[in-house]
């Protein structure tokens, strides 16, 4: 295993470095929102002799609840020491069910003075809050694809993997069929809960660095295919290069919301389409949701294209065979969005995939006089022309990686032009408080460096710097005497 162990603050040199790992800072990127910098893929912090007790099962809580999910006890000469180190080190692991706070674990690690009431069940547990714990794609890009990676490339830490829970957690399924794994926060129908009572030779409180994107993603998603039973995922060349005569588009076909109201109409206009630049396209649509992770992951794998509104279903296409294309449907105004918000999905995909862009046309109401649908969780309709445009960009792997098929700009000091205009304006002031916020963030981390290096300079200390006034005031009256 590929680790460096630091130095926490607050806690002594021999304990640090013992309780707290850093694993693979090449291939992920810091936790913290305003640093592109890289961070370690899994970053533990460790309690020797812990015991960990359940509580009832918290399906809308973890931070505050009033009656708590799970109590840790750790005990031994060194639980102080150890449990102070963890809370330093970990404090600003997100909420799971909240991921615009800090989850802050001091409630629940307490430490116990007296012996280790019960023989360890376990050498070791390691403890996990995914971010976006309820959202099926933010599970898989910010936790489950670094789990991926850590066993593709054979540093995942052995033993139980506990998670807070897994409200998608047939997206787990890969990690499941490697990986012994249970929730300690909330119950899953298809997850075991953790022992209720159990107690560990040591357990790790970890939090999960998001993986960089590049090749290793198509890499990290494979590995967990594999544990579904999907054959390993060959470098074949691009769509339009795969000698072929057909091109197979999946529609991701949606229940609720973020969903693509024409799917019937796009499948029956595809069957009457002749070719697509020289491909015959043959159309097909499933609803990815609906299916277990191992009939979705098929289903994807067998495709050349997926089409789909911005949303979870957009990485399913990490199951797609390298050289294939996504095609990201998005709504006109959601075009101005931050590009954190816009191409989250996009950034993941590449460069092992091709990644299209489709801009809907605004909707506008005749009656209202005002464009409607311009919400990123809104439904839209996709026309065939245009995805036949996307298609063609697909087929010819012309250009950039990224290619954007836009939709025709409402006409000037129209109605539907005054709206468009009122949604750039909000996200242009959306991008410029983000911009801000990093900007004070990256200050306010220099001017602190700054501070520590000329507190370093003039003793470190209060008491240092108390002592070298009283030197200075001193040395007149010497020289005077």
């Amino acid at each position: 295993m590929d680790s460096r162990r630091l130095r926490g603050r607050g806690a002594s040199s021999t304990t640090a470095t013992s309780s707290l790992v850093e694993i693979d800072r090449r291939h992920c990127l810091r936790v913290d929102p305003f640093s592109p910098r890289s961070g370690p893929c899994l970053r533990c912090a460790t309690l020797h002799d812990a015991c960990l007790h359940l509580g009832p099962p918290q399906p809308r809580c973890s931070r505050k609840c009033e009656i708590r999910p799970f109590r840790l006890d750790v005990h031994g000469t060194r639980a102080r020491s150890e449990v102070d180190h963890a809370n330093t080190a970990l404090r600003l692991l997100k909420d799971p069910l909240d991921s615009f706070k800090l989850r802050n674990l001091s409630r629940d690690v307490h430490v116990s003075y007296s012996p280790l009431p019960l023989a360890p069940s376990a050498p070791q547990l390691h403890m996990i809050w995914p971010r976006h714990e309820l959202s099926h794609g933010d599970f898989v890009r910010d936790t489950l694809l670094t789990l991926g990676h850590l066993l593709a490339s054979e540093q995942m830490p052995a033993g139980t993997l506990a998670f807070s829970g897994i409200a998608a957690a047939a997206a787990a399924a890969g990690l499941t069929a490697r990986r012994s794994v249970c929730t300690f926060e909330r119950r899953e129908p298809t997850l075991p809960r953790c022992p209720r009572s159990a107690c560990y030779g040591a357990v790790h409180l970890c939090e999960v660095g998001r993986i960089r994107p590049g090749a290793q993603t198509l890499r990290a998603m494979g590995i967990l295919d594999e544990g579904l039973g999907l054959p390993p995922a060959h470098d074949p060349p691009a769509v339009a290069a795969a000698g072929a005569s057909t091109l197979r588009v999946l529609l991701a076909r949606r229940q609720r919301r973020r969903l693509l109201s024409n799917v019937d109409a796009l499948l029956g206009e595809c069957r009457r389409a002749a070719r697509v630049d020289g491909y015959r396209v043959e159309c097909v649509a499933a609803s990815l949701g609906a299916m277990n992770m191992s009939e979705a992951a098929r289903a994807v794998r067998a495709a050349d294209v997926l089409v789909s509104m911005h949303g979870g279903d957009v990485i399913h296409g990490l199951h797609l065979l390298p050289g294939r294309a996504v095609v990201e449907v998005v709504n006109y105004g959601f075009r101005y969005a931050p590009e954190t918000w816009l191409d989250q999905y996009k950034r993941v995909l590449e460069p092992s995939l091709r990644h299209v862009r489709a801009v809907l046309a605004p909707q506008v109401d005749p009656a209202a006089g005002r464009i409607v649908n311009q919400a990123w969780n809104a439904a839209g309709t996709l026309p065939w022309e245009q995805l036949e445009r996307a298609l063609r960009a697909v087929a010819r792997g012309k250009g950039d990686r990224t290619t954007t098929i836009g939709a025709a700009t409402p006409r000037a000091g129209s109605a539907a032009a005054s709206r468009l205009q009122r949604w750039v304006d909000f996200y242009a002031d959306v991008n410029a408080k983000e911009a801000a916020t990093r900007a004070a963030a990256l200050a306010a981390r220099g001017k602190a460096k700054g501070l520590g290096g000329k507190a370093k300079s003039r003793g470190g200390t209060g008491g240092g710097k108390a002592k070298g006034r009283a030197a200075h005031r001193a040395r007149p009256a010497d020289r005077t005497s």
